[in-house]
């Protein structure tokens, strides 16, 4: 069975090429799709250039769509094939102030002309994941069977914890908390494990007739699917520790790599997410949440990722970061 990915991003990613590298590898991905939105001329050259010319030259699809909202407009799809590997880009311009109700509605329209014209469950399955999201077992093969006889798995998430350093070439190891968005959990009235943001992914965007599919083929897990799951088995852990992680593994985590550095973190969350009035979004108190995060939740090193960092992802750093 094939696989594709379906992603999306606005602006910039801090792992495209990466991102690349290990979904070919680990998954034998053979299939990108691509939602982009750009907010000015200067994103949308820097999107064409690093992203999709790096690829190779692509094929504009013509299009009847015509989408006029301030956040959802001037929809290009690009098709470009590079070494059998094929690459679906929907490009579209999008406002500066996007709120998550447009950014909903975005959503809503993307995996709908995903759904209508880019699907074939015959021969694929669908991994729908934000940019950000790794998902990993050390025993893959295992876990493609669980997805084949069900086509869904709930995955225990970890948050990489950016090291505040000039160059990426200097990280020799990488720093995780076993709590995902610890900076959105150390901002609850009682700071504690917390799974319920631990996300499930449904790889047959057909099999779920509850679920809003133009949404993402996704959700968050809340209660959900917790029976047997990685986050059941996290949380009946006494101890976090490399036994646990080795655990974890097996059965299948997600490494949640938002930028390989702290000042590409702030750069990143600046640039692409939803801001409040004060222009801080809800990573405002990011320093105080960095310093503090060791005190409320156990950390563990795990360099799983380093041999698949890209040198172009290096190269968009050092050009970008000031």
């Amino acid at each position: 069975m094939d696989y594709s990915i379906i992603t999306l991003f606005k602006n910039v990613t801090p792992s495209y090429f990466t991102f690349r590298n290990f979904y070919k590898n680990v998954w034998n991905v053979n299939e990108f799709i691509y939602i982009i939105g750009y907010n000015n001329s200067s994103n949308y050259e820097f999107i064409k250039k690093n992203y999709i010319n790096s690829l190779g030259k692509g094929t504009i699809l013509q299009t009847n769509y015509k989408y006029n909202h301030d956040y959802f407009n001037n929809l290009e799809i690009v098709v470009v094939n590079n070494n059998n590997i094929n690459n679906i880009f929907l490009l579209y311009k999008t406002s500066e102030n996007c709120n998550i109700n447009n950014f909903n509605v975005i959503k809503s329209i993307s995996f709908n002309l995903i759904l209508q014209h880019f699907i074939n469950i015959e021969k694929r399955r669908y991994i729908s994941v934000d940019d950000d999201e790794f998902l990993f077992s050390s025993d893959m093969e295992n876990l493609k069977f669980k997805i084949l006889n069900n086509n869904f798995h709930r995955f225990h998430f970890m948050e990489i914890i950016c090291e505040d350093i000039n160059n990426i070439r200097d990280l020799k190891n990488l720093k995780w908390s076993f709590q995902s968005w610890f900076t959105h959990r150390m901002n609850d009235n009682e700071i504690k494990y917390n799974c319920s943001a631990c996300k499930t992914f449904l790889y047959n965007p057909y099999n779920f007739k509850n679920h809003n599919m133009k949404l993402g083929f996704w959700f968050h897990s809340g209660n959900n699917y917790y029976d047997n799951s990685t986050c059941n088995l996290f949380n009946n852990s006494s101890k976090k520790d490399d036994k646990l992680l080795e655990d974890l593994k097996k059965n299948g985590i997600c490494y949640h790599f938002t930028a390989f550095t702290y000042s590409y973190l702030k750069y990143i969350k600046l640039q692409n997410r939803f801001k409040t009035n004060n222009n801080e979004g809800n990573y405002k108190d990011i320093e105080k949440q960095y310093k503090d995060v060791s005190k409320y939740y156990d950390t563990i090193n795990d360099n799983e990722l380093i041999k698949y960092f890209d040198e172009n992802d290096i190269n968009i750093y050092n050009n970008i970061i000031v």
